[in-house]
C-alpha cells in the first residue's frame, strides 16, 4: 500500500505556489506529524498503525498523473516537473507491505519499529525493480566526517543505508538533495571514494553558494538526502589500453577515484594524469596555483633557495624573484615562478 506524508505535499505546494489536493498522489494512507520528506528515512522500518504491522519498502516515483487537478481535470501544476527541477528527484510517498491483518481508522497513531540494515537487499525488496530504480531512490545518508582538505574544497564522508554506493564505479557521481530552500537545492558531486566503508564526495567550496557552504557546515551524525550513483563515464580497470585522464578544477575528484580504483585492482593499465587550470594573477606562483587545485607538490623553503620544488615545465615562465639555486635545463622552481603563456608542468 502507498503512504503519503502530508507535510511533503505541503512542501511541494510551497514550491508550486498553490495549494495541492493530497489525493493527486492516490495514496492508501495519509499521515501527518512527520517533517517534510522524512518518510524517505523510514525505508526498511517496521510500522504499527492501529492493529496493522507494516514494513516500509521503497519510495514511490511519481508519474504525469499527479499533474491532474481532481476537481477540474486541468494540468496547470506540473508536479513531476516541480519534483525534478526543484528537488532533483521524482519521488513522493512510500510503499509499505502489510505483515499482519487488522483494522485501520482515521486518527490511528503511527508507531515506528526497528530498522533493518540494507533495506533494498533484505527480504527480496528489490524484486521487480531495475537497478536504475534502486539507485534513483532518495534516502538519508549518515554523515561520518566533514573536512576541508584545501581552502577551496570540502570532503564529506557518509554511510549509505543501502548497498548502491558500495558498488559505485570510478567516475560516477552522487546527487545531494537539500529540501529547505526556495531555490533548487540539489547538486551532483563526483564520488571520490566508494567500496567498503563510508563513501565520500569532495565539493568545491563557493562562498555564497547554495549547497557547498551547507555541506561544509555539516557535522558527524547528521543526515543528508542522497541518490545515486549515476553516470556511465566509468573506467575499466581490466583493460590494457593506455588511458589519459585530463581534469580541470574540482574535476580532479574523478581522477583521484580512478587512480584509487586502478591501484586497488592492481591494474597494469598504463595511465597518464593531467590537470589544467587558469592562472589569474591573484593565484600567485605556480606552486600556489597547483595547491589551490588540490595538488600536493614537493616544496620546502618557498623562496627559491632549496630547489625542492623544481619541476619540468614546457612553455615560457618568469620568476617573481631571482632564485638562489640553479635548476636543471627544462626545470623551473615553482615556488617563485609564474606562467608567461600556456604551460604544462610534468610531475610524472
Amino acid at each position: 500500500m502507498s503512504i503519503i506524508n502530508l507535510a511533503t505535499v505541503r512542501d511541494i505546494a510551497r514550491v508550486a505556489k498553490t495549494p495541492l489536493d493530497p489525493r493527486r498522489f492516490r495514496g492508501n494512507l495519509y499521515v501527518d506529524g512527520l517533517p517534510a520528506w522524512a518518510e524517505f528515512g523510514l525505508l526498511g522500518t517496521g510500522l504499527r498503525i492501529g492493529e496493522v504491522d507494516l514494513h516500509v519498502l521503497r519510495p514511490i516515483e511519481r508519474c504525469r498523473a499527479t499533474a491532474v487537478d481532481l476537481t477540474t481535470g486541468g494540468t496547470e501544476v506540473n508536479v513531476p516537473g516541480i519534483l525534478a527541477a526543484h528537488f532533483g528527484h521524482l519521488h513522493c510517498g512510500i510503499y509499505a507491505q502489510a505483515r499482519t491483518p487488522g483494522r485501520l481508522k482515521v486518527g490511528d497513531h503511527v508507531h515506528l519499529g526497528p530498522r533493518r540494515s540494507l533495506p533494498y537487499v533484505s527480504q527480496g525488496l528489490t524484486q521487480g525493480l531495475t537497478r536504475a530504480e534502486i539507485v534513483s531512490a532518495p534516502r538519508p545518508a549518515r554523515v561520518t566526517s566533514v573536512s576541508r582538505p584545501t581552502a577551496t574544497t570540502t570532503s564529506v564522508e557518509f554511510e549509505d543505508p543501502g548497498p548502491a554506493l558500495s558498488t559505485a564505479r570510478p567516475g560516477q557521481y552522487l546527487r545531494v538533495h537539500r529540501t529547505d530552500l526556495d531555490a533548487p537545492g540539489w547538486r551532483n558531486y563526483t564520488i571520490s571514494r566508494a567500496g567498503d566503508g563510508p563513501s565520500r564526495i569532495t565539493a568545491e567550496y563557493r562562498e555564497g553558494g547554495v549547497v557547498s557552504p551547507w555541506l561544509s557546515g555539516l557535522h558527524e551524525g547528521e543526515h543528508i538526502l542522497v541518490s545515486g550513483p549515476f553516470g556511465d563515464a566509468v573506467v575499466d580497470t581490466d583493460s590494457d589500453r593506455p588511458l589519459l585522464v585530463l581534469t580541470a578544477g574540482i574535476g580532479i575528484t574523478p581522477a583521484l577515484a580512478t587512480a584509487h580504483a586502478l591501484v586497488t585492482a592492481r591494474s597494469a593499465r598504463p595511465v597518464d594524469f593531467g590537470v589544467t587550470a587558469k592562472w589569474p594573477p591573484e593565484s600567485g606562483t605556480l606552486l600556489e596555483l597547483a595547491e589551490s587545485q588540490g595538488l600536493t607538490l614537493p616544496a620546502r623553503c618557498r623562496a627559491g633557495v632549496c630547489g625542492t620544488c623544481a619541476a619540468p615545465v614546457q612553455g615560457p615562465t618568469a620568476y617573481l624573484v631571482d632564485p638562489l639555486v640553479e635548476s636543471r635545463d627544462g626545470h623551473v622552481l615553482l615556488c617563485t615562478s609564474v606562467p608567461a603563456a600556456d604551460i604544462m608542468i610534468d610531475e610524472s
